[in-house]
C-alpha cells in the first residue's frame, strides 16, 4: 500500500481514533523493530530523578504499639 493512500485514509478518522493508531504504530514498532525503541542501555539514567523521603526508615505510628 502506497503512504499517500495511509495519510488520506488517516485524515479521515477522529482524533480519538488516531490517538488509537497511534498507539498500534507504537506495539507494532515495539514489536517487529525493538531494537529502533530501546535503543542502547545506559546505567544510571535514572541518577537524580527517585528519591526517598529523609524519615523513611522511621518506624509508622500505626506499630509503634508492636515495637
Amino acid at each position: 500500500m502506497k503512504t499517500d493512500t495511509l495519510y488520506k485514509k488517516i485524515d479521515t478518522l477522529s482524533d480519538e481514533s488516531k490517538a488509537s493508531l497511534n498507539t498500534f504504530i507504537e506495539y507494532l514498532i515495539f514489536k517487529y523493530n525493538k531494537e529502533l525503541v530501546a535503543g542502547e542501555r545506559k546505567s544510571g539514567f535514572l541518577k537524580g530523578k527517585i528519591s526517598t523521603s529523609s524519615v523513611f526508615d522511621e518506624p509508622l505510628e500505626e506499630f509503634k504499639e508492636y515495637i
